[in-house]
């Protein structure tokens, strides 16, 4: 789904800017931050947290715990088919794995408790072969 249609949708503005930034999000799995505001220098720093906000408020993106430093890295929720990721703790490598298994037992676990669960992030750590 274009960001326009889905900024419409959830009553949002559709701006030049939001555009601009989710193109460049698009063309991604991971990224951070940082990232944007170094290819879009033109665009404020502020406007790009607003922005990443507002996109993982109305779920364009999905936020992930994934770095070093906890920053947090972001990925487009309709791009992907929902998958959770892995990350090296020595190397940082990130790989991402299928979880409709996990997803199914996560959502039984929530309504055994009565919850209704909006959304989720697995996110696991540990040694990759390379490191090993």
């Amino acid at each position: 789904m274009k960001i326009e249609e889905v900024l419409r949708n959830n009553k949002k503005k559709v701006t030049t800017e939001r555009i601009l930034l989710a193109k460049w999000m698009d063309k991604r799995h991971l990224f951070n931050s940082s990232e944007l505001i170094k290819n879009f220098s033109n665009i404020s720093r502020a406007s790009v947290f607003r922005t990443l906000n507002l996109f993982n408020e109305i779920w364009y993106l999905r936020a992930l715990k994934l770095s070093e430093n906890w920053e947090t890295s972001y990925e487009v929720s309709h791009i992907n088919k929902h998958h959770e990721h892995m990350k090296c703790e020595k190397c940082w490598n990130v790989t991402s794995f299928d979880s409709d298994f996990l997803c199914q037992l996560i959502s039984k676990i929530s309504k055994n408790h009565s919850f209704k669960m909006t959304k989720h992030s697995i996110n696991i750590f540990w040694e990759c072969q390379s490191c090993v």
